[in-house]
């Protein structure tokens, strides 16, 4: 018997079905009505939900009255140069504060952002592509075989500060670096 596979056009939902023939149009619209309401993905929901909080917001921010709304007409113009020295006034003092914060810690943060970012581009260095994959592989036959590289065991032991468990993650690691550069 053979199955065919129909498609209710205003849910979108799809149902096998067995026969001799294929269902005519009365039969689908009977079938899909007597199917019970499909019900949403949890995920999709959440996501639903957000979109129209967003959208509720964006429109709640549209039809608010802005801060100079409610001045009088001539008031908004005369207003304008004050807005305009305070901002002013204000990006000075930041400037200053900016200023004496950085002659009082001279060049600390420099060296402490640089460290920053070489963990963040180890942590993202690794992608398991299929390539990756291979290597990581390659690099702990290399660990279970006692086929060790020796420069780059002994680097692992001085980056797992003397713990054997984590000084094999680090050797392994370390090597996929060195196969990823070609060395």
């Amino acid at each position: 018997m053979p199955i065919y596979n129909v498609t209710d056009t205003t849910t979108g939902r799809s149902l096998e079905l067995k026969g001799d023939s294929p269902p005519t149009e009365q039969e689908l619209i009977r079938i899909f009505a007597a199917q019970p309401p499909q019900q949403e993905n949890p995920i999709d929901r959440i996501f639903r939900q957000g979109e129209e909080r967003r959208q509720k917001q964006a429109e709640e921010a549209a039809n608010a009255p802005s801060m100079l709304g409610s001045f009088p007409r001539g008031a908004r113009e005369a207003a304008a140069p004050y807005w305009i020295a305070g901002v002013g006034v204000l990006s000075v003092v930041v400037l200053v504060v900016l200023w004496k914060f950085l002659r009082s810690r001279p060049l600390r943060i420099i060296p402490r952002a640089m460290r920053t970012a070489a963990k963040m581009k180890d942590k993202m260095m690794f992608d398991l592509s299929d390539q990756d994959a291979e290597w990581f592989a390659a690099a702990e036959e290399e660990l279970t075989s006692g086929k060790i590289d020796k420069a780059t065991w002994a680097r692992a032991l001085v980056k797992a500060g003397g713990n054997e468990e984590k000084r094999k993650v680090d050797y392994i690691t370390l090597r996929v670096k060195k196969m990823r550069l070609g060395e």
